[in-house]
């Protein structure tokens, strides 16, 4: 069984790739005209934060459960 550590490791390089993920949508999005850079800057600062308090609440509840 993995340690907690190496499986938060894990979880925070799949996040990192996300928001890469995220980030080239955007920047695609915006090359097209789909979206105006202000929009890309602030939906990727937006999501990143959100995905950043949802990351900290869920390793703060399991580490609260283990």
């Amino acid at each position: 069984m993995p340690s907690v550590r190496r499986f938060w490791m894990v979880i925070r390089i799949a996040f990192a790739e996300l928001l890469i993920i995220i980030a080239l949508l955007m920047y695609i999005l915006q090359l097209k005209s789909v979206i105006s850079p202000l929009q890309t800057w602030s939906l990727a600062g937006i999501f990143g934060a959100i995905a950043a308090i949802v990351l900290s609440i869920v390793e703060k509840k399991y580490r609260n459960d283990v």
